[in-house]
């Protein structure tokens, strides 16, 4: 399972599944713009990024999806969270850094640091005390915490 480029195409972005023992394509998931996303694979399920891209350079304006790793069938997607970090996966759930963009009327509130349940989708916290740490990878998640480098500006 990997994140690429086709060969004859510039702009345009896709998830693989190749088989392991001949290296064949399984099936292949458009992922949008040329952003390239870490998926990850936990049983049966792959959770990556569909990049909807952006009018900056660099920018990262992800939307987090899970799929079948059999047959890359959509299990669930999210258009209203954005994300800029690839998500990590630990005990049923999934951490990153991003916006909900259907959240409230206050911006600094919908942004920060999220966790989600990994089976369907949902929310499950968001603080917004690190709501201007764009640099928040790589992401760690041990037992007492989820940890990561990052450059905290608080309030």
């Amino acid at each position: 399972m990997f994140h690429g480029i086709p060969v004859d195409d510039t702009i345009y972005s896709r998830l693989y599944c190749l088989d392991v023992e001949t290296g064949t394509p399984l099936w292949t998931l458009d992922t949008s713009y040329d952003t390239m996303w870490t998926p990850t694979i936990v049983d049966n399920v792959v959770f990556g990024v569909y990049e909807k891209a952006s009018s900056f350079a660099f920018a990262r304006n992800g939307r987090p999806f899970a799929v079948n790793l059999n047959d890359g069938s959509q299990i669930w997607y999210k258009e209203n969270i954005s994300i800029d970090t690839s998500p990590v996966y630990a005990n049923g759930r999934l951490f990153f850094h991003g916006h909900n963009i259907t959240g409230t009327t206050d911006t600094d509130s919908n942004v920060g640091f999220f966790s989600m349940n990994a089976s369907t989708g949902e929310i499950l916290w968001l603080n917004n005390s690190f709501r201007y740490d764009y640099i928040s990878t790589p992401i760690v998640v041990a037992q007492n915490g989820v940890f990561g480098p990052g450059y905290y500006q608080g309030n």
